[in-house]
């Protein structure tokens, strides 16, 4: 049955609303969802419309569902979505990104920005991302243009710049070069697969290692956006254990603080994004049957788990200020040690420097003999006058030692004296007393 776009679209004002159940049970539709064959609906007229409006009433719902021959009333009422759902898949998949998402994921987000302009803020001159860089403290920001390759239909540029450091002991910033290759599988509304591998500068062990991240725009709606960011710390050179902790450690802490920093500024800058809602009048279809509800369904944020580990990041800047104070105590050392050899007297004992040259005529040997002579006179004064200023301390230890040796005796000789005479008085004192007993 052909209709014209008149009879086919109604001002929302003119018809009333009816429930499902109302026209289910008009149209005889029964729980199962099958009609009975000797109903039929369709659309009214239009000299029906037009007599029914002039009599002041609206068309009742069966006048309205009148006769017609569709097929798809006849049979069981379920729409049919196989072929839309079929394309859906499809997209979904030529869509899906091609990358191995290998590493720790750092983010996990989804924001109120479509995914073009999305792109646009992050990877590309955009004034956010100026903004956003020189928020924090980086110097030296330089761009290079997306360039196409033809060989694998990627897109890659390089991004310099200098990253102030927050550490409390070692280098306050870093040189960093990002190269960013767009992946093939990125497709303009839909994905964003963007590879980028990060080299340090001016940091410890920085030829050692580098880092790779893996950004992923991926389309949840016409306004939302979800983003996913991996990071890996991959090295060129095999590093110490102890080391190697604390410098996965280091990096992982630093890309989770870029994140945070990054989702808070895309959390502001959508503010700006998100469109006034517009009041417009819709048009409805009266052939058309209720959509079913879609079900809006939001990738899940993950929660980020920071591992534990016997080595915190405190302890390892007190290890190593440990570490770097007894560098410096062993340095003093070997310079106190330097410092006194240099305050050493000469060795005067021979010049040597006189062979290097050996005399040639016997005048220049007899120069050299007397000045050899004159050496030993030297020596051989400072040898008298080394001995005789032993032969004095001899003799003063001698004297003292004899003086200590007479201190010694006449201090015993007249202990034992008083001794002796302490005796004597005693026995005196006892004789008279034992010559008047005998008497008695």
């Amino acid at each position: 049955m052909e209709m014209n776009d008149d009879d086919d679209e109604f001002d929302e004002e003119m018809i009333p609303w009816y429930s499902l159940q109302d026209i289910t049970s008009c149209l005889g539709i029964e729980a199962s969802g099958s009609v009975n064959s000797d109903q039929s609906v369709g659309m009214p007229s239009r000299t029906e419309q037009s007599a029914l409006e002039d009599q002041g009433s609206q068309p009742s719902i069966s006048t309205r569902l009148g006769s017609t021959s569709d097929p798809r009333i006849a049979g069981q009422f379920t729409p049919d979505f196989t072929d839309s759902d079929e394309e859906q898949q499809g997209l979904e998949l030529s869509t899906c990104c091609t990358s191995i998402h290998d590493g720790r994921q750092v983010l996990s987000e989804v924001v109120p920005i479509h995914i073009d302009q999305l792109f646009t803020l992050l990877f590309t001159s955009s004034k956010f991302y100026l903004d956003f860089h020189a928020a924090r403290k980086t110097t030296d920001l330089t761009q290079t243009p997306w360039t196409h390759n033809p060989m694998d239909d990627s897109k890659s540029r390089v991004v310099n710049l200098t990253m102030a450091l927050a550490q409390t002991v070692g280098p306050k910033s870093a040189q960093v070069t990002e190269t960013q290759i767009m992946l093939p599988c990125s497709k303009a509304g839909e994905l964003y697969a963007v590879d980028i591998e990060t080299v340090n500068a001016g940091v410890p062990y920085a030829d050692s290692f580098f880092v790779a991240v893996h950004y992923c725009l991926q389309k949840v709606s016409e306004s939302q956006s979800s983003i996913n960011v991996f990071a890996e710390v991959k090295y060129k050179k095999s590093v110490w254990g102890l080391v190697k902790g604390m410098i996965e450690r280091n990096c992982y802490a630093g890309m989770e603080e870029y994140c945070v920093d990054l989702t808070k500024a895309l959390k502001t800058e959508s503010e700006e994004f998100i469109p006034e809602k517009k009041k417009a009048r819709r048009k409805r279809r009266l052939h058309s049957m209720p959509r079913p509800i879609e079900d809006k369904t939001t990738l899940p944020v993950r929660k980020k788990i920071h591992p534990e580990g016997m080595f915190t990041t405190d302890v390892c800047t007190l290890i190593v200020f440990s570490v770097l104070l007894l560098l410096l105590f062993l340095n003093v050392m070997l310079y106190y040690k330097l410092w006194s050899l240099e305050e050493a007297p000469p060795y005067t004992f021979l010049d040597l420097h006189l062979f290097k040259n050996p005399p040639k005529s016997h005048e220049d040997w007899i120069k050299l003999l007397q000045q050899q002579e004159a050496l030993h006179t030297i020596e051989s004064q400072k040898w008298q006058k080394l001995l005789k200023n032993a032969i004095n301390l001899l003799k003063q230890a001698e004297e003292s030692l004899s003086e200590l040796q007479q201190s010694i005796q006449t201090t015993y000789s007249s202990k034992v004296i008083t001794i002796l005479q302490n005796q004597d008085e005693q026995q005196q004192q006892q004789d008279p007393s034992s010559g008047k007993s005998d008497e008695l």
